[in-house]
């Protein structure tokens, strides 16, 4: 069970996951979905990341990485931007 159904069924609707996540000013919080993509960027991760949700939402978290990191580990070259 994902966590939106875990919320509706403890009685919190997407609103209140939103605050939450919204809320958590000392965590970065991001999802991703299954290519890799993000989908959900809170304000504490434009903090500490440093990009704004409209310059993330939709990339691929190869970003978070410098090229060469990804290259040492043996990451297979995507379109990050």
């Amino acid at each position: 069970m994902g966590a939106a159904e875990q919320a509706r069924g403890a009685g919190y609707g997407i609103d209140e996951l939103g605050l939450l996540i919204d809320g958590a000013s000392s965590y970065a919080i991001y999802m991703l979905d299954p290519e890799g993509r993000v989908t959900i960027w809170n304000k504490a991760a434009e903090q500490i990341k440093g990009w704004s949700e409209q310059e993330i939402l939709g990339k691929h978290y190869s970003l978070f990485f410098p090229p060469e990191e990804l290259f040492h580990r043996g990451c297979r070259p995507v379109n990050r931007y």
